[in-house]
Order: structure tokens, then C-alpha cells, then sequence
């Protein structure tokens, strides 16, 4: 998935016209990998706010929901808020991926502060022992 931008050059992050909202239903449920209750959990802890924005944590309990409900009944936000979290979390472990290559750190490039984004997605990026420590221990 792409991000697109508009005549205003503004990024907006809309799917392919080419992809179904079946398609990003599975999409998203498989990258989102947290549970709804793990989600919650997660959005209560103070390690959240080690990194993101407040606005980008206010929206958890909706990431949540999301996990709990059939793609079928989500609401048009739900369908945004599926897109972006796809967007966020394909753009950031690519740049981890890079990092990892260019300063010789193994596969990824692990640093707390973008851990911490990722969860604040709902996503435990696999093979990363610091997302599992950071929920443990939320």
C-alpha cells in the first residue's frame, strides 16, 4: 500500500483504488497483531506515552473496538483509521529494515521510541523481545 497525495500535495492515506475493503480488512487485522484487551491494556499504561503524539494515543480504545468487531460494521473512521495503521506500521518497520542494514544492527533497527510508536499502533513487530518486555510490563 502506497500513500497518495492530493492536488495540495497533502499525504492522505488512502488505499489503492485497487484494493478491496475485504482486502484491507485482512490487511489491517493482520498487521495490527494486538488484541483488543491487549490494545486497552497497552493505552493504559504510562510506557505509551514514551513516544507518539497524544492525538495518535487518543485513538487506541478505537483501534481496539476495531479488533472486536467484524470488518463488516466498521464505520467509515474505522476504515481510515485502517488504512493509516497499515501506512504507519509498513512505513516504519521498512525504515527499521533499513537502518538495520545500514548500521550493521541485525534485520531491524530497534530503538525503544519506535517500539513504543508501533504498540502505540497496535502492532507487536515479530522478532523484537523489547515489544513483548514493553507489554509485559505495562
Amino acid at each position: 500500500m502506497t500513500v497518495k497525495r492530493t492536488s495540495r500535495n497533502k499525504r492522505t492515506s488512502r488505499p489503492p483504488s485497487s484494493m478491496t475493503d475485504d482486502a484491507l480488512s485482512r490487511h489491517f487485522n493482520k498487521t495490527v497483531n494486538m488484541t483488543g484487551d491487549e490494545i486497552r491494556r497497552w493505552h493504559k499504561s504510562p510506557l505509551s506515552k514514551r513516544a507518539s503524539f497524544a492525538h495518535i494515543r487518543a485513538e487506541l480504545p478505537l483501534l481496539a473496538k476495531m479488533k472486536d468487531t467484524p470488518s463488516s460494521k466498521w464505520t467509515p473512521a474505522m476504515w481510515n483509521k485502517a488504512a493509516r495503521a497499515v501506512n504507519f506500521v509498513e512505513r516504519h518497520e521498512a525504515q527499521m529494515r533499513a537502518q538495520g542494514k545500514r548500521y550493521g544492527t541485525g534485520r531491524l533497527h530497534v530503538t525503544e521510541k519506535r517500539v513504543v510508536a508501533l504498540l502505540n499502533w497496535g502492532r507487536k513487530t515479530p522478532g523484537v523481545r523489547l515489544a513483548s518486555e514493553l507489554l509485559d510490563a505495562a
